[in-house]
């Protein structure tokens, strides 16, 4: 559907499990719209190289561009991205512009940096340079590293009305939000719960919204309305 259909158009996903053997590539402006979470699922077919550090762009089951703030806008809506057991660093990797709307997340997870069986990686949403990238009414869980990473001066937007829970006590690092590198973005009114894992190699603490201008200066974070409960 993606390789026939021309700019501006809406691909719609018929109810059914989806499994891809490869990375899928969007590059034109598209709207994904599934039948719903329960019943349009897509599936990660891929076995990305356990413990390596992927770079760039590999790292995306799928990917929205190819170039920082590439300019298309790619929409998702009404459906279920599934890890399926498989490491997957970024679920969706976004160079663009867009919106998630009722898309659940699952098991979005990659083992590195602790050997066999722990999962230091994974992040469902990865606006990387962006544009304005906006994630109302999702559901979060399962996830080895962040649900929602906004990185990069160019990346902005809202997240808003999602659900995001934790894995919890054990050796992790999690983030229901990551804002870093000069991202500006508002976290309002989301229900976010059970992050509070330690990972054992350095320490690190698992956190509800992390804030940071560690890598770039200037990011932004407008925070309210949120139920923050049970996070470290």
């Amino acid at each position: 559907g993606i390789n026939f259909a021309t700019a501006g158009d809406t691909v719609n996903v018929a109810a059914g499990t989806f499994v891809l053997s490869s990375q899928l590539s969007i590059q034109k402006n598209l709207s994904i719209v599934g039948a719903s979470t329960a019943t349009t699922v897509i599936k990660s077919g891929i076995t990305q190289p356990s413990g390596s550090n992927l770079g760039g762009n590999a790292r995306g089951l799928i990917l929205v561009g190819t170039t920082a703030a590439s300019g298309l806008t790619a929409n998702f809506s009404n459906l279920t991205i599934d890890g399926n057991g498989n490491n997957v660093w970024q679920a969706v990797r976004h160079l663009g512009a867009g919106t998630f709307s009722n898309v659940a997340f699952n098991d979005i997870k990659y083992e590195y940096g602790a050997g066999a069986g722990v999962y230091y990686e994974g992040t469902a949403i990865a606006a990387v340079n962006s544009g304005a990238v906006n994630v109302t009414n999702c559901t979060f869980t399962d996830i080895g590293r962040v649900s929602a990473l906004y990185f990069g001066a160019a990346s902005s937007g809202t997240v808003s009305g999602s659900t995001f829970t934790g894995q919890g006590l054990g050796d992790r690092y999690n983030s229901a939000v990551e804002i870093s590198s000069g991202a500006i973005v508002t976290v309002q009114n989301n229900d976010i719960s059970n992050y509070r894992g330690t990972a054992l190699g350095d320490s690190s603490q698992s956190n509800a919204i992390y804030v940071s201008s560690f890598f770039g200066t200037g990011t932004q974070a407008t925070i309210s309305g949120n139920l923050i409960t049970n996070n470290l």
